[in-house]
């Protein structure tokens, strides 16, 4: 999930599978995604419960 602080770059949608694996609520920060000006379509997924923001 941190990883994504490092993307700068994303365009679209991105879908971020496996949430219930982040156990520290400081690595979901670090993925800066306010920051992620031009995705336009965020899903999350839990294990099988599943959530789409729109911006």
């Amino acid at each position: 999930m941190e990883d994504l602080g490092e993307l700068h770059n994303l365009y679209g949608s991105l879908s971020i599978l496996g949430l219930q694996h982040v156990v520290d609520r400081r690595e979901s920060l670090k993925a800066n995604m306010r920051k992620k000006e031009h995705v336009e379509r965020l899903s999350l997924m839990w294990s099988r419960s599943f959530a789409v923001i729109y911006r």
